[in-house]
């Protein structure tokens, strides 16, 4: 852990505020885990659960091996147990319906609890601060694309491409002072600690991709004659992940500004809660407008109909709370993160449209498509239908 102290000789001046933070669609940050269909997770009683798979091998292994290891390879575990009381061998019940041949769990603690981790959460604010400083700052602006290369020219490879255009946005010392830790910058004024939640907050998300072709929209499919597209909802590909489910709550949410931190970036400017709320709220407006936008004029499909209200009525949520937070004199922002929320939330809303062409053939950001970005995550609800999008958070201010 970075020592403020020892960079800037004074002791840390930070300010803490408390929060609530609700899913306002489902929200998804893997951890890394998957939970295969038939093995792992099967149908029993109308529910799907999790098996655990050390009770099923201890109370099989020398019953009946021949069968276990059957079933585990044809992943038929639900016919392999039928005749017994399974209820000994369940870890965990969820709910909703696994449409997808694998499930990916959520990151959790130590406790198996959901948690929000505060890097995801921090992330998204700093691509709603680089969005917001980018549009202020006309140097930056016209030094953009060579901010993204090299001393000799060529691009910056991707995964440290971003990172002269940050020293640039958030610290006026390129890397913070010297001897500091690499990317001191305006993150570090921003302390986030973990988001936990009960993990009765988790439910099966099924989701299709909603990919715009030649031919206008289309449904993606996977596996054989992978890349292909159908224009029947009932053959796309579904993906299942065990996120948060819409309207889960954590409350006593901390979060801290550490303005001592602002010396060693050499940073002038005004910042504090209002910066935050101000950005984020910024970005995930614009966020909405691109999107309804982009469904309505370029999917244009009846299917997306109701993802698109959804959208309306998230953005009218969201300028309602805005506007009682404001009256009642509190912090009040929606930000998003996570899986599903695309490349725009978690990195290039900040590029200039006079740039992302460059952008793309720079980093081979799929250079045959016209449209960029042309695929959208949406989520199904248990008739298979699309109702809403992923990564939605409301993060909003409470009296201790």
């Amino acid at each position: 852990m970075i020592d403020v102290q020892s960079i800037t000789g004074q002791t840390s001046n930070i300010e803490t505020k408390t929060f609530r933070i609700e899913t306002l669609t489902p929200v998804f940050i893997g951890a890394g885990t998957h939970l295969i269909k038939g093995v792992d997770v099967i149908e029993h009683n109308g529910e799907t659960v999790q098996l655990d798979l050390n009770k099923v091998y201890q109370k099989y292994i020398e019953r009946d091996p021949e069968g276990l290891n059957s079933a585990i390879e044809k992943g038929n575990m639900r016919s392999f147990l039928q005749d017994e009381n399974i209820s000994e061998l369940i870890l965990q019940k969820f709910s909703g319906k696994c449409l997808g041949q694998e499930l990916m769990d959520h990151v959790r603690d130590g406790f198996g609890r959901p948690i929000i981790p505060g890097s995801s959460l921090k992330g998204s604010l700093k691509t709603a601060l680089m969005h917001s400083l980018m549009e202020k700052n006309q140097q930056v602006k016209d030094r953009y694309i060579s901010y993204l290369k090299n001393k000799k020219g060529h691009p910056r490879r991707k995964e440290w491409a971003s990172q002269e255009l940050q020293d640039a946005l958030f610290s006026k010392k390129k890397s913070g002072l010297k001897g500091s830790a690499p990317n001191f910058d305006i993150g570090r004024v921003i302390r986030t600690t973990d988001t936990t939640l009960s993990p009765e907050d988790l439910s099966i998300v099924n989701t299709a991709v909603l990919n715009i072709t030649h031919d206008g929209a289309a449904w993606k499919t996977l596996g054989r004659g992978r890349g292909n597209n159908t224009q029947n909802m009932d053959q796309a590909t579904k993906v299942s992940v065990l996120g948060l489910g819409f309207e889960s709550e954590a409350q006593n949410v901390k979060l801290s500004l550490d303005h001592t931190a602002f010396k060693a970036i050499d940073w002038q400017e005004e910042f504090g809660w209002q910066t935050l709320q101000n950005a984020a709220n910024k970005l995930s407006k614009e966020l909405m407008e691109f999107e309804i936008d982009f469904l309505e004029e370029e999917a244009n499909i009846k299917e997306v109909s109701e993802v698109i209200e959804d959208y309306r009525d998230l953005y009218d949520y969201f300028e309602n709370e805005i506007q009682i937070a404001k009256e009642e004199n509190r912090h009040c922002w929606i930000q998003r993160l996570g899986w599903g929320s695309g490349w725009l939330s978690m990195t290039g809303m900040h590029v200039e449209d006079e740039h992302i062409d460059d952008v793309r053939d720079m980093f081979k950001l799929n250079p045959r498509a016209e449209l960029f970005p042309k695929t959208r995550k949406m989520v199904l609800d248990q008739a298979n239908k699309p109702t809403s999008t992923m990564g939605w958070i409301l993060v909003e201010e409470v009296s201790e």
